[in-house]
């Protein structure tokens, strides 16, 4: 990253250079390993030094914004930069899902049976002496958990109390305290012996609660002859990184938080260079090194407008009130009314 410090980049071009290059450095490694809160923390820093310099070789500057924030969407009062915490559970996570839907390789065979030889990935514990792989595997399995379920086609693979199964947006688990005998049930024993739908009488005799609701409001696809376990996020069941990490920003994150409501979209959408609409969003997020902002910031400075030396020079006086400013929209042909 030093070699590029000291290149004229505009803010255009930083964006460009961080998610082009900057942040897919340390996508492979992020893809097989969940890397310390630490380093990822010194990852952050020095991103948001390159976005945020000067453009010097020591690349100071004064941060405006947290790196959480820029990493919001553009629609919602970011830049859509990447959260490196949560793009490092979303790749590993790939690799849990891998494990799942070819359990029949090698390396699938070798980690059910050093760490989960009696139970699923699902439910696995972290075990004795565990590998930095397989912790790292079951800790972003945690995204998995959000949204994995299995899709019933037997049934005779998913257990009733130990299996996600139930579609909904409730819990895709069973929810206990029930009845004991249903604690050793298949979903194939909820089903009428010579057609796939559920036994809505016997549902009703073994469950408590609004969970018997939720059962038989679990679809039952008659083409669907193998139980398999299904990705909700998207429509064809299948895991992606984007849509896991998209997941782990809304629901582990919790990165709305940081969100900025607003019609964004118009800032970006704006026929007009790239530069004008990096310019037009620092002014909505209040980035703009004016001498009110500077001196908020701690800085010695004047308050008074250095090229009219007349007023205060913040945000409304920087493009409408100098003299310099009114005399920009005059040669325009448009007028202010400030």
């Amino acid at each position: 990253m030093n070699s590029w410090r000291g290149r004229a980049l505009s803010n255009a071009g930083k964006e460009v250079m961080i998610k082009s290059v900057l942040q897919a450095i340390s996508s492979y490694v992020m893809s097989l390993f969940i890397l310390p809160s630490s380093l990822i923390d010194d990852i952050e820093k020095m991103l948001n030094a390159f976005w945020w310099g000067g453009g010097s070789h020591n690349n100071k500057g004064i941060h405006w914004l947290a790196w959480d924030r820029l990493a919001c969407p553009k629609a919602k009062g970011g830049l859509g930069f990447r959260k490196f915490e949560a793009f490092n559970m979303a790749t590993v996570a790939k690799q849990a899902w891998n494990i799942i839907q070819n359990s029949e390789s090698l390396a699938a065979k070798l980690i059910k049976a050093r760490y989960f030889p009696r139970s699923s990935l699902l439910e696995a514990s972290l075990g004795y002496n565990p590998s930095f792989a397989w912790r790292s595997i079951w800790k972003a399995r945690q995204i998995l958990l959000h949204e994995c379920r299995w899709r019933i086609g037997s049934g005779d693979r998913v257990r009733v109390m130990y299996d996600p199964w139930l579609r909904g947006n409730g819990d895709r688990w069973v929810t206990s305290p029930q009845v004991e005998c249903v604690y050793d049930l298949l979903v194939k024993d909820l089903l009428l012996e010579n057609y796939k739908a559920c036994d809505i009488a016997k549902i009703h005799n073994l469950f408590l609660g609004p969970v018997v609701e939720e059962i038989i409001a679990t679809p039952l696809i008659s083409s669907v002859k193998e139980d398999k376990v299904v990705w909700d996020e998207e429509r064809n069941g299948c895991y992606y990184v984007k849509s896991g990490y998209n997941l782990a920003m809304r629901c582990i994150f919790r990165s709305d938080r940081h969100h900025v409501e607003g019609n964004w979209n118009d800032i970006w959408e704006t026929q007009s260079p790239h530069k004008t609409r990096h310019l037009l969003w620092r002014l909505r997020r209040g980035c703009l090194s004016t001498q009110v902002r500077l001196t908020q910031h701690y800085v010695d400075c004047e308050l008074s407008c250095p090229v009219c030396d007349d007023e205060v020079e913040d945000d409304i006086h920087v493009f409408f009130g100098c003299v310099a400013a009114r005399e920009c929209w005059m040669a325009a042909g448009l007028t202010t009314t400030f």
